[in-house]
């Protein structure tokens, strides 16, 4: 079970307990540093509220000679905790430079997934001595576009039950604890793939968070934007204009909330 680390993944996990998980399920969280600590400390209640065995763990990545073998090939990962995951984003940093053509992940070039979770997942199942395995993962039923990129390659709980986003905010809403992040804010702190509108509205309220993302840009002299725009001029509009501002969507009246169809996912 590819577990994100948020609401939607993590109702999935519930179901799959209240169901019983069997001996050779195993649930694997990938840290790539640059998680929010809301997360990482939802992740870590989620593993001893439910009493869940979660396996945490951060890619790693080595030297490799195109010669001899593939930069695949040089992708591992390490076991990480709570106490010891980072908080500095490490690995993700680590997987920029180890990328030899000197450039950031971008709209048009994803490949920070690949490298920091799925690849990473992969050699901790292979470790274990399961070559061959399904992932499970967290996609809802109103999130169409990306279960049309992902469905060839696991299996899809929540859209075979038709959850949608008001489901999971109705189940978290009847549970003791949560995650403590805004439904615009999401779990990679500043995400790439996020919408404009809610980029600047996360740099407004904490400008710094910001800056590593700025620190990146500038050593790789690339944009993870990919379209002659970067961080630093977005953390410029964000701080010294107006804009319309993302909402958090579980603010609204209950009427509204239990209606709205949202594409977006945690």
């Amino acid at each position: 079970l590819s577990f994100s680390g948020g609401r939607s993944s993590a109702m999935m996990l519930k179901i799959m307990l209240d169901n019983g998980l069997q001996p050779d399920d195993y649930i694997l969280f990938a840290n790539t540093g640059k998680e929010r600590p809301e997360t990482l400390d939802f992740v870590h209640e989620v593993e001893t509220r439910w009493s869940v065995p979660i396996v945490w763990i951060e890619g790693t990545f080595g030297d490799y000679d195109l010669t001899e073998g593939t930069m695949v090939s040089s992708v591992g990962f390490r076991v990480v905790n709570y106490e010891t995951a980072s908080r500095d984003g490490q690995p993700f940093s680590a997987m920029i430079e180890w990328i030899n053509c000197g450039r950031v992940p971008s709209r048009n070039a994803r490949f920070c997934t690949k490298y920091l979770k799925v690849i990473p997942m992969q050699r901790y199942m292979e470790s274990i001595g399961q070559q061959d395995f399904d992932t499970v993962m967290g996609i809802r039923f109103d999130e169409p576009t990306r279960y049309r990129k992902y469905k060839g390659d696991g299996t899809f709980p929540l859209v075979d039950f038709k959850i949608t986003e008001a489901d999971v905010f109705r189940f978290w809403s009847g549970q003791s604890f949560d995650l403590r992040l805004k439904q615009y804010e999401g779990n990679c702190d500043l995400c790439h793939l996020k919408s404009f509108k809610k980029l600047k509205t996360i740099i407004a309220e904490q400008p710094a968070r910001a800056d590593w993302w700025i620190e990146q840009e500038r050593k790789t002299n690339s944009q993870f934007f990919g379209e002659g725009f970067d961080f630093s001029q977005l953390k410029k509009i964000a701080t010294g204009k107006r804009f319309s501002k993302a909402v958090d969507v579980r603010q609204l009246v209950e009427h509204d909330l239990f209606s709205i169809s949202c594409f977006c996912g945690d």
